[in-house]
């Protein structure tokens, strides 16, 4: 851990001894504890100075008239000419002066956001989250590597002429867009810095927003930034109208404006949404005319935004942050040997380059495997190297759970929530140095990200949370029982300073276990989480209790999530009918054109299993997009329903090349190529690869597939009948999921002319529930 010196005047020493004592000895330094009896030197306090990371100011009017104090903010000066200043922490703690006191030099006034906080709690959360955030910094490697910047020249002067535009109007707001861990924030920060707008080795503010967020998380998650308890930022903005909201978020934004801070948003459906289009309410904000021509918001997108609406903001720019060029992984994968000291020859580094596809991530996965492994063994492990983003999370949980215990239970808590603070954690799991050595791992091995406006908060990547819940991993009975006591203690009030996080898995807790959310705590995000848990629950009852009281209300909230509620209302209603819901489905439905339309029109008659129609359905969500994996998802179910494999087949290929460890993309391609007329070669050795990713799938099913196909490939690859039917046997009998080898074994017995055999299991199947291929 990092050590902070705190620096203050003698008034303030009760304050500051509280934050001491929460900090720990060892974290921190101040002139009662650390330094000699009798009054200190100016040698001493500058000693104590530099053998420390943080310097920490509590600004009073007694410490403005302190000549000790005025020694340390002259230091404090120094420190700011040597690139060091985000190494200072300036806090306002006396209600008797502002940040307008003729004492407060200038330079700080400028470089600094100077608020007042008087809490200790709040003082001492704010030095402990920069604390960590240097002890992470620190790390020889996540130093060096955040370091090493390639280029993308191209890239560069798009932004540039872009940014430098002939209206001369700078943009309010920039939009990356791209992969994850394509690059995206590291090639905005050195964009911003070219044009002298943010300095590289600043660490702007940043937060995330999921597609399930709107505008009043918006507004939580700036609050949260400004220290504002969580609560009461509900009660300022639940019975707000929309426009009241858009112009509360507008004044916040206004704040981070006046201290010249530009937000770095994590955007993964919010605002950039799926179909390309803007939230509105993000537009009436940036398009206010206290931000003309002045950058406050960079958008770090999942998705690209229309090109076309772009070009009618002239206050809007955005570029997509494609894969490295060949020359770029070249560079790239040559300043990664430098970090790790390694030295390969020319030959071996053409060879290593071939199985490069321009994904960063990849990259220094090669060099820290050349680092691990050796030269010889990584070159004979290129394929492995070529498929790293197809397996690289299966490859990253796999080392995780060597590792032991803890990390395993500290990997699957993060991974269950969109975002949760250092602090959280630490009261479930306590601090000490297994902890923090095993969370400096963890993101070492690349779980998580941290953002906000002292990277206090952890956000765990998009696969790592997709592979942990369709796994089914479960945290230890230890850790459960942590988390219900944290959440008692908040819901009754005993919970110091909660962040917007721990209100967050409150909510996500008291859903799991069918207790009331508090009123307090009813607005639209959470209500759409509630909506969609509940639905993969089967709870379709609450479900369409919750929509309803929301859709009652929809002239208060933001379009975009309304009809989100609308859509998992609709699907609801297909998967659970009701008296009048026909009529109720055909009416929410109108709320929803083109691809969205035919989708769930397709999805509602795919459940009534009149497969023609929901075909035709499909494919006519298909003309407004072709590239939706959720319908060719759904097209292959309804074609696989019909034994039409061959008409299948592409489509499933198609889903398979976009995620090749997803278990149902796997099955669904497999089926439909295993019963291919004539095998090819190529065809045989795809099978092969289809069973090895199976098998080291992230869900929950994955065993019983593998099965599955094993039988599957004896009957139609192998010709064996005897031994398929044994496979598929021994399937039915060792899995909880009985489905899908009663499935291959009824067709065979059928293709076999097994008749008594083949009525048997129907007889069998008739007594299960019916499920389609992908019903998750």
């Amino acid at each position: 851990m990092s050590k902070a010196f705190l620096s203050h005047s003698s008034t303030q020493k009760p304050l500051v001894e509280n934050i001491y004592k929460r900090l720990g000895k060892d974290n921190c330094i101040i002139d009662k504890y650390n330094f000699e009896p009798g009054t200190p030197t100016l040698n001493s306090i500058i000693n104590g100075i530099e053998k420390t990371d943080l310097f920490v100011i509590f600004l009073s009017n007694d410490a403005l008239n302190s000549e000790w104090v005025k020694y340390e903010i002259e230091y404090a000066k120094n420190l700011k000419s040597l690139e060091l200043s985000n190494r200072v922490l300036i806090f306002l703690v006396d209600l008797t002066i502002d940040h307008r006191d003729e004492r407060i030099p200038d330079w700080l006034t400028e470089k600094y956001n100077l608020k007042h906080i008087t809490d200790p709690i709040l003082l001492y959360k704010k030095i402990d989250s920069k604390l960590r955030d240097i002890s992470i910094e620190n790390h020889p490697y996540v130093k060096k590597k955040e370091e090493i910047f390639i280029g993308r020249n191209g890239l560069m002067e798009e932004f540039e002429q872009k940014y430098y535009n002939l209206e001369n109007i700078k943009p309010s707001a920039i939009i990356a867009s791209g992969f994850e861990e394509v690059g995206r924030r590291k090639f905005v920060k050195h964009a911003l810095d070219k044009v002298e707008k943010l300095n590289k080795y600043h660490n702007p503010i940043s937060f995330l927003l999921d597609s399930r967020d709107s505008i009043e998380d918006f507004i939580l998650r700036l609050e949260d930034l400004n220290s504002i308890h969580p609560d009461e930022t509900l009660k300022k903005i639940n019975n707000l109208e929309l426009t009241e909201k858009i112009e509360f978020a507008i004044l916040l934004v206004s704040k981070f404006q006046e201290n010249n801070e530009i937000l770095f948003i994590i955007d993964k459906g919010c605002i950039v949404q799926p179909n390309k289009k803007i939230a509105d309410w993000f537009l009436e904000i940036i398009l206010d005319k206290r931000f003309y021509n002045n950058t406050i918001i960079c958008l770090i997108s999942t998705f690209r935004p229309n090109t076309s609406l772009i070009r009618n903001y002239l206050n809007l720019i955005s570029f997509h942050v494609n894969e490295l060029t060949p020359i770029d992984r070249q560079i790239l994968f040559l300043k990664y040997c430098e970090l790790f000291e390694l030295q390969p020859g020319k030959a071996e580094t053409e060879k290593i380059l071939g199985a490069l596809n321009g994904m960063p991530g990849q990259v220094f996965h090669c060099a820290r495997m050349i680092s691990d492994e050796g030269l010889i063994n990584t070159i004979n492990k290129l394929d492995e190297i070529k498929k790293h983003n197809d397996i690289k999370v299966f490859q990253i949980i796999s080392a995780i759970k060597d590792e032991g215990e803890l990390f395993y239970n500290l990997l699957v808590f993060i991974a269950r929530f969109e975002f949760i603070s250092y602090d959280f954690l630490y009261k479930i799991f306590s601090r000490d140095d297994l902890v923090e050595n095993a969370l400096d791992k963890l993101f070492i091995y690349g779980v998580f990200d941290r953002i906000g406006i002292n990277k206090e908060y952890i956000q765990p990547h998009h696969a790592i949370s997709e592979y942990v819940k369709r796994a089914k991993f479960q945290i230890d009975l230890k850790t459960r029982l942590k988390l219900k006591e944290q959440i008692n203690l908040l819901l009754n009030d005993g919970n110091e300073y909660p962040d917007i996080s721990q209100i967050l898995i409150t909510i996500k807790i008291l859903i799991q276990t069918n207790q009331s959310i508090p009123e307090r705590y009813f607005i639209p995000s959470f209500v759409l989480r509630t909506i969609i848990d509940h639905y993969y629950e089967n709870k379709y009852d609450q479900v369409n209790t919750l929509a309803q009281k929301m859709i009652a209300n929809h002239l208060k909230h933001d379009p975009a999530i309304i009809r989100e509620i609308r859509y998992w209302y609709c699907m609801s209603i297909s998967r659970k009918s009701f008296e009048n819901s026909e009529d109720i489905f055909y009416k929410n439905l109108r709320e929803f054109e083109k691809g969205d339309y035919y989708f769930l029109l397709g999805f509602h008659k795919r459940i009534q299993k009149k497969f023609p129609e929901a075909e035709e359905n499909f494919r006519d969500a298909l003309k407004f997009d072709e590239n939706s994996q959720k319908t060719k998802r759904e097209l292959v179910n309804v074609l696989l329903s019909q034994n039409r494999y061959p008409e299948a087949l592409e489509f499933a290929k198609a889903n398979y090349s976009k995620n090749k460890l997803s278990a149902f993309h796997i099955q669904g391609y497999f089926m439909c190529l295993v019963r291919k007329r004539i095998l090819f070669e190529e065809d045989k050795i795809i099978l092969n690869e289809l069973m090895s990713n199976i098998q080291i799938s992230h869900d929950f099913k994955a065993k019983e597939l593998y099965h599955t196909m094993r039988g599957e490939y004896e009957y139609f690859v192998n010709k064996d009948l005897s031994n398929s039917i044994k496979i598929l046997k021994e399937a039915i009998n060792i899995s909880e999921f009985k489905h899908y080898p009663r499935k291959a074994l009824l067709e065979i017995y059928n293709k076999s002319d097994f008749r008594v055999e083949e009525a048997k299991l129907r007889r069998d199947m008739d007594h299960q529930s019916d499920k389609f291929l992908y019903d998750d």
